[in-house]
């Protein structure tokens, strides 16, 4: 394999892929390398720049614009602009990769390579360690690397079945990177994110005419080995199915201070917030003041000021903190990408990579429904920085194949 300058934004962009899984925080370093190499090539190759590409780099500067905002209005920290710079930060990633030289094979085997390291550090936490729930140690973070494991699972799904085409047998690399990924988000317990599965039946089915006996009889060998391991006596899975019961039993008794209950509070909390503020929102400090507030008038119950810091919702907390100009900023950074992944996967030119986009900012938005997905470092890197991926991939080839 030749490697040339033209092509360093998107091996740097594999690099980052590989790097999710290969380390606690890999995509801190990953991310870094990633942003370095697209800029040295925007500034070797000076890149032409086609019209959704400076669509959707105009949507990231409105995003970052309604932090901006909130900071001025609010008096916010500084802080709250470093953590939501991640948005334009993957600007050159995006405009590198719409000029660059790419080996899509190459790309599809990073995801895979991702999906089976991401599932190795679950089995190893949960069955080797000892762990109750896989990414529960110091660097992880069950919720975030859940979902994280889970995009990248059906990332390699799309992959899978992409390389079956032109019968590579490196298919499997893929394959085994789906089974990975996905078993490590379920081994990491974090409910919120198995909603997203509801995108697999959808993926298949758009390749159908792919999915012959051999691979029903390897789903059905992994549906029983699936089956079986919910016996075993340490399980995850099961045991956070169960929780969610008993949680949902204790709530129809009126006892709110479990997982499910605490998220139903936070919820009711914000709403009300968002009713007394709705345009601009309360900011960060005038958020927690105003749910002190509410433990006093006991409109909701006091569990400690520790479970208010978020709203386990990013469109809540969105709103409650910037209003409903900030749920526009935040809705905006999923729509446009949407638009343009749609026209991408309309031009018959490749459809892997535009579904692959829709389907890491749907998956995304099911996490952002029970976890402010965007308010830690390793969830804001990963959906901007695979946005940028993603989108700048297939406007490469939408735009190559149109010269």
């Amino acid at each position: 394999m030749t490697f040339k300058l033209d092509s360093l934004s998107f091996y740097a962009s594999c690099i980052f892929i590989i790097a999710l899984g290969l380390a606690a925080k890999g995509y801190n370093w990953g991310g870094f390398i990633l942003i370095l190499a697209s800029i040295a090539q925007i500034w070797t190759n000076k890149p032409a720049l086609s019209n959704p590409a400076k669509f959707i780099a105009a949507t990231l500067l409105f995003y970052y614009t309604t932090f901006i905002l909130s900071y001025f209005y609010h008096g916010e920290e500084a802080s709250t602009l470093d953590q939501s710079s991640r948005s334009i930060l993957v600007i050159p990633i995006l405009f590198s990769l719409v000029a660059t030289r790419i080996n899509i094979k190459n790309f599809y085997y990073s995801i895979g390579i991702c999906g089976i390291f991401l599932g190795a550090y679950a089995a190893y936490h949960v069955y080797i360690v000892g762990l109750p729930r896989a990414f529960y140690l110091s660097g992880f973070m069950p919720i975030q690397h859940g979902g994280i494991a889970m995009t990248i699972g059906l990332l390699s799904l799309i992959g899978y079945f992409e390389l079956k085409r032109t019968n590579s047998t490196a298919r499997y690399l893929n394959l085994v990177g789906t089974l990975a990924g996905i078993s490590g988000s379920l081994l990491s317990g974090s409910r919120g994110c198995w909603f997203a599965l509801l995108l697999l039946p959808i993926i298949v089915l758009i390749y159908k005419e792919l999915f012959t006996k051999k691979n029903m009889g390897i789903v059905f060998i992994i549906a029983t080995l699936f089956s079986l391991s919910l016996l075993a006596p340490t399980n995850p899975i099961r045991e956070r199915v169960e929780q969610a019961g008993s949680d949902i039993q204790q709530i129809q008794s009126d006892q709110m201070n479990n997982s499910v209950g605490l998220r139903l509070v936070l919820w009711k909390s914000s709403i009300y917030s968002i009713v007394e503020k709705p345009l601009l929102g309360w900011g960060n400090e005038g958020r927690k003041e105003n749910v002190k507030r509410q433990v006093d008038d006991k409109i909701i119950p006091d569990y400690g000021d520790h479970v208010y810091y978020h709203a386990h919702n990013q469109y809540l907390e969105t709103t409650v903190i910037r209003g409903i100009v900030g749920l526009m900023g935040l809705l905006s950074v999923m729509v446009a990408p949407l638009i343009i992944f749609w026209k991408t996967y309309s031009s018959d030119y490749n459809k892997a990579l535009p579904l692959m986009g829709a389907t890491h900012v749907l998956a995304s938005g099911s996490y952002f429904m029970t976890q402010a997905f965007l308010g830690h470092n390793s969830g804001s890197i990963f959906y901007f920085a695979m946005l940028a991926i993603l989108l700048g991939l297939s406007l490469n080839i939408w735009r190559t194949n149109r010269l």
